[in-house]
């Protein structure tokens, strides 16, 4: 697993961001990094407490000066873990991207201008290649992502598949919203919720006594999409997006799922993003005071050092 975060709004405080930033880092300490419209990517392969510390400057200035944010915190998976090319934010001729979760079962886009290692990659591959929509289609495995538009660097899009994580808090005083990988994370921010209210759009369900401070989860598969425009938050739901690769049938109380053949077919080829060298030890430990067993995604088991009555 690995560490999303973001923000977007009239007043996004970097002291929260920041809050949120570095718990979770317990979801990964190979690399971390993040994008802001004023200081375009800083990234390296370093945990996120030490990279904050390292570009404090970078930091406060790319928040301070800009209406958006986008972070990760990186446990490697595929790819190297040296290789900047594998840190996120990730970032195509068309996009910026961060992403928690592992999409192993996507194949290579034959003509596609791979950079790093990852199964990430493939993400922006297919949303390159096939448009925004159809290449979030032929997505079924665990994903959840931020994505910004570079031609529109005042809006981000979410979405998740259905074994993704992920959270939003909205602070209506503040006109801003706060995304992080994991409900929990908000906990010290948001204590109390009580009466439920729809607010931007229905994107934002639950409503906080006494603080007008909002949390929830977006559904899977629901495209979101946020803008910040004339000092005003607006939330679309773009589109629910069913996977176009699976398909299933149920059999009394049995559903079996069976992948269905792609049209684009000749396009792929097999995947070159292969998972991280054994030769390369992972530096993020699990403990079981250090991570959530419901915050992770047990795809599959790699030989990373934590507990294994975690699983």
């Amino acid at each position: 697993m690995c560490g999303i975060v973001g923000a977007i709004g009239k007043s996004i405080n970097k002291e929260i961001l920041r809050d949120l930033f570095v718990a979770i880092e317990k979801r990964g300490t190979d690399a971390s990094g993040f994008w802001t419209p004023a200081g375009g990517v800083v990234k390296a392969p370093v945990k996120v407490s030490d990279l904050v510390l390292a570009e404090k400057d970078k930091y406060e200035e790319g928040v301070t000066q800009s209406n958006l944010f986008i972070g990760h915190t990186r446990w490697a998976t595929h790819g190297k873990i040296n290789d900047n090319n594998n840190t996120h934010p990730l970032e195509s001729e068309n996009w910026f991207l961060v992403h928690n979760g592992v999409v192993a079962s996507l194949r290579d886009v034959k003509d596609y201008p791979y950079k790093g290692g990852t199964d990430s990659e493939n993400i922006l591959a297919y949303i390159e290649t096939f448009g925004l929509e159809k290449g979030l289609s032929k997505i079924d495995s665990g994903a959840s992502i931020i994505l910004v538009p570079k031609d529109e660097e005042n809006s981000l899009y979410l979405w998740k598949t259905w074994s993704g994580d992920m959270a939003v808090c909205f602070f209506k005083e503040d006109e801003t919203l706060y995304i992080v990988s994991s409900k929990m994370y908000f906990e010290p921010i948001v204590k109390g919720l009580l009466q439920e209210r729809k607010l931007l759009g229905g994107l934002v369900v639950e409503h906080s006594f006494g603080k007008k401070i909002m949390v929830t989860e977006p559904t899977a598969r629901q495209l979101w999409k946020i803008t910040y425009e004339n000092e005003k938050l607006n939330a679309t739901q773009v589109a629910t997006i069913p996977s176009t690769n699976v398909a299933g049938t149920w059999n009394g109380n049995v559903y079996t799922p069976h992948k269905i053949k792609d049209p684009d077919e000749d396009m792929f080829v097999s995947s070159k993003q292969r998972v991280r060298p054994a030769s390369e030890t992972s530096t993020t430990t699990f403990t079981k005071n250090g991570a959530n067993t419901t915050d992770m995604c047990p795809v599959y088991t790699l030989d990373y050092d934590h507990d294994t009555d975690l699983i």
